[in-house]
């Protein structure tokens, strides 16, 4: 299996469903992620979240998610996700998906068979990249 790495994504299902997932669909269809699971989740108005998996929605939202479905596995807990959502501000709604790289595998694999290890993972942090684009800018403006 590749590394996991979960998304919280805020958005309404409309948005998600025109927009989102379509891209997402995509890269799941070139086999280069898997969806390993996905919830539902929100915060009511008083700040109780919520959560529902794609079964529980209506028959034309559970459609839009059911090419993405195909491979879950439900890895996430009820305590994974209330982790995850708790930034979000009450009232809204979030799909929290978690993915597996599917293209590093093979990577891996040929890393370990040329006698190597894989000795770290790790991933930019958005406050780092947008630092990094920004130095990039000022260099090339020089």
């Amino acid at each position: 299996m590749g590394p996991l790495e979960f998304f919280v994504i805020e958005l309404d299902h409309q948005q998600f469903a025109g927009v989102v997932l379509p891209e997402l669909l995509d890269h799941l269809n070139s086999g280069s992620v898997r969806l390993v699971d996905l919830v539902i989740a929100g915060k009511d108005d008083d700040g109780l979240v919520e959560m529902s998996e794609i079964e529980d929605l209506d028959s034309d939202a559970a459609a839009l998610f059911e090419a993405a479905m195909a491979d879950v596995i439900g890895l996430l807990t009820p305590e994974d996700v209330i982790d995850a959502v708790e930034h979000l501000p009450n009232g809204a709604t979030a799909i929290v998906a978690l993915f597996e790289h599917r293209w590093s595998e093979r990577l891996s694999d040929l890393v370990t068979l040329a006698g190597g290890v894989v000795a770290l993972h790790g991933r930019a942090s958005e406050d780092t990249l947008i630092a990094l684009a920004d130095e990039l800018s000022a260099h090339a403006g020089a």
